[in-house]
């Protein structure tokens, strides 16, 4: 990342928790509607005598086989879908538990507005981002005082909008890689 006038820009560590609730909510509901669609299956297939359906389950077997695919299909992409999204919060929580967190001080807010330009259209971006200063206290080489800055999302900047200091958590190998409460 490069030099900005204020300090360096942080790196922020890779756990989308945005992407892990689409996939966690995903995952619930195609394990809902498989199990919906294997009750539906097997009350159509079993309904009846019990002695005439497995007097000819040979007749029985085949569609039973081939219509409880699916469902199992979409029960098996439901749980791979949440074990995903909640390995990522397993993640982030894992990491925030050995990184090192101290007190930033807000030194600067500012709204950054770009256009980005397609074929057809221009489109107004807008970042948000927070000059930080904080000092290293647990990190492995030497406590010195940084100034950082971070880019955050709406949501953040908003929160902390009015606020002087912000508590964060930061890698202790690698300060510039943190991460502000509520991210």
């Amino acid at each position: 990342m490069g030099l900005t006038e204020s300090g360096q820009e942080r790196t922020v560590p890779n756990f989308d928790t945005k992407l892990a609730l689409k996939m966690i909510k995903g995952g619930v509901f195609f394990v809902i509607l498989s199990a919906g669609m294997i009750y539906a299956f097997v009350s159509i297939l079993f309904r009846g005598n019990t002695v005439t359906i497995l007097q000819t389950w040979y007749m029985w077997t085949t569609p039973f086989l081939i219509l409880i695919s699916l469902p199992l299909l979409l029960l098996l992409l439901g749980i791979i879908g949440f074990v995903i999204g909640a390995s990522f919060f397993i993640s982030k929580k894992k990491w925030m538990d050995g990184a090192a967190n101290t007190q930033a001080t807000i030194l600067d807010r500012k709204i950054v507005v770009h256009s980005e330009y397609d074929e057809y259209n221009t489109y107004q971006i807008h970042e948000h981002e927070m000059v930080l200063q904080f000092t290293r206290t647990k990190a492995r080489t030497s406590s010195v005082e940084r100034i950082m800055m971070a880019r955050v999302d709406k949501k953040i900047y908003d929160e902390y909008k009015s606020r002087d200091n912000a508590y964060i958590y930061y890698s202790k190998i690698y300060p510039s890689i943190f991460l502000i409460e509520g991210e």
